[in-house]
């Protein structure tokens, strides 16, 4: 799989990749698949939830109101606009 630089202020048009856990396959189905980029990569820390230690960024709906961080080993970049 080829590696995707996000930049922050990009839209890009997500689809899970095939290790995608069932938490970024949702996000993915209910509130995209385009999004855009509010923050680069960024490995988190002490969050408490399943994401802890990977390396994510921060995404925003184009579709709604959702942000949240998804892990950038769960998505694959169909397109950026």
């Amino acid at each position: 799989m080829t590696k995707f630089h996000f930049k922050q202020g990009e839209s890009v048009i997500l689809k899970p990749s095939t290790k995608a856990s069932q938490r970024t396959q949702n996000r993915i189905f209910d509130n995209g698949p385009s999004f855009l980029v509010e923050l680069e990569a960024t490995q988190l820390s002490k969050t408490g939830s399943p994401i802890d230690g990977k390396i994510c960024v921060l995404f925003r709906s184009n579709k709604n109101e959702w942000s949240g961080w998804l892990p950038i080993e769960e998505v694959h970049v169909l397109t950026s606009l």
